[in-house]
């Protein structure tokens, strides 16, 4: 506690099995542009700041942890975030690679805050998004609440967005959305739509307005659910 570690350009990698092979509380990790890996069967991972962050192994998140550029999850491994908050604050890049791991979000918050940045493809269990502009790079799903903070711009890039929590699973604090013909869809069994512009949207749920909502293309409401909009618009503006 107390004391630095300054890691430069240079690896530094872990290969203890289990445990906490990284105890850090206290102290301060001086990332630089170097990558830490953990690469044991499976490893606590200390919270700290991290240029890059690779798991090569099953790896759980001790507390709030933040990766300045690129975390990595290697095909076959697994990244536990409990209930704990990740920071991508990576910017002009896709910060979050695991193709082929799996991420296991439990109930906590994974926030992108670089100016720009590529959204991974996953399952999120809490997602939030800065003032930055976002872009989608796949299909994604948010089981929990997706928050887009005001001035902040989220590309949905023609791909499709499952929103499947209930109560309000999508918060837009005057930020844009820009649905690009892709689909939102909110599969929760009952959830209160964010006002906004969709392209296209899919209710499988019984669903309330909360405010004016324009849909570009098509809405799609499952047989036996109900859309109750209020006093609220709801505009198509499909030709």
């Amino acid at each position: 506690a107390g004391k630095t570690l300054t890691a430069g350009a240079n690896s530094l990698t872990f290969t203890k099995d289990t445990g906490t092979p990284f105890t850090a509380a206290g102290a301060t990790l001086t990332a630089g542009t170097g990558t830490v890996t953990y690469s044991g069967t499976s490893a606590s991972i200390a919270s700290t700041t991290y240029y890059n962050l690779t798991v090569n192994n099953t790896g759980t998140l001790l507390a709030d942890t933040t990766v300045s550029n690129v975390l990595t999850v290697n095909s076959g491994k697994t990244l536990n975030a409990g209930s704990y908050t990740l920071t991508l604050s990576g910017t002009g890049i896709t910060p979050f690679v695991h193709a082929g791991g799996t991420f296991s979000n439990g109930t906590g918050i994974v926030s992108y805050t670089g100016a720009t940045a590529n959204v991974a493809s996953t399952t999120y269990s809490n997602l939030t998004l800065g003032t930055g502009t976002y872009t989608m790079l796949a299909n994604t799903t948010v089981t929990g609440t997706l928050t887009m903070t005001a001035l902040g711009t989220l590309n949905a890039a023609g791909t499709t967005l499952t929103l499947s929590g209930t109560g309000t699973p999508f918060v837009n604090s005057g930020a844009t959305f820009d649905a690009q013909a892709g689909t939102v869809t909110y599969s929760g069994a009952s959830a209160s739509i964010a006002s906004t512009t969709f392209a296209n949207l899919n209710l499988q749920g019984d669903s309330t307005l909360t405010g004016a909502v324009t849909v570009t293309s098509t809405l799609a409401l499952t047989a036996g659910k109900t859309l109750t909009a209020g006093a609220n618009s709801l505009t198509f503006t499909k030709d």
